[in-house]
């Protein structure tokens, strides 16, 4: 079915609307290189767990809380990824990357985790996926400019995340294969789209807020 899609810029965050309620989506089903744009290779093969979450997703991993740590407090800003249950315990690292990551995120299955990690000298951030483990990982968006804060749809087959391209923001959405990338807004100035999308339904409403639409 084609989705139509709605984005508020707001204040804290860039709203995308799906033409009706999601339903829980079905479960049974790293080298950099930031020179290539909506041009992701259909290489799935090479990714065992990826693309395959278990029947009933990891329900072990409700609850948990994902963050960026640099517990040796280095110079280079060298982050990981860690989860953490809610009440401190249970501490893990998840990725050895050495480099500066932020904005993780659980996929609806809590299988999966989307986060934004820097690609090179000029920290320029790309978003990726990676298993709840962090033994599979796939670099989503390439080319110039700063991909940030990613966010899955409900049925787990998307990510939206703002892009800042000559550094004014916009929202993008791409498939979790890294193809497909779409430019869903077009503002020319600065702090005009909100940070951190979120997937609602399409009858939600907010008051007093501009709306955009987008087929």
């Amino acid at each position: 079915m084609k989705k139509n899609w709605v984005a508020i810029p707001a204040l804290a965050a860039t709203l995308i609307f799906l033409n009706g309620c999601a339903q829980k989506p079905p479960v049974n089903n790293i080298s950099i290189d930031n020179t290539k744009e909506n041009l992701g290779e259909n290489n799935d093969a090479q990714y065992k767990f990826l693309y395959n979450p278990p029947a009933g997703g990891n329900p072990e991993n409700v609850g948990k809380i994902l963050f960026a740590s640099d517990p040796a407090n280095t110079s280079n800003t060298d982050y990981n990824l860690f989860s953490v249950d809610p009440d401190g315990s249970n501490k893990t690292q998840l990725t050895h990357f050495g480099k500066y990551i932020n904005d993780p995120v659980w996929s609806p299955e809590r299988s999966r985790i989307a986060y934004s990690a820097h690609v090179d000298e000029a920290n320029t951030d790309k978003i990726f996926i990676m298993t709840a483990d962090g033994s599979e990982t796939r670099q989503l968006t390439f080319g110039e400019g700063r991909d940030k804060f990613p966010t899955w749809s409900p049925d787990g087959k998307q990510i939206a995340y703002i892009s800042y391209r000559d550094n004014i923001p916009n929202l993008f959405v791409v498939d979790t294969h890294g193809q497909n990338a779409k430019q869903l807004t077009f503002v020319d100035g600065k702090n005009t789209v909100g940070q951190y999308p979120k997937f609602v339904c399409r009858g939600y409403s907010r008051s007093k807020r501009k709306t955009t639409h987008f087929r």
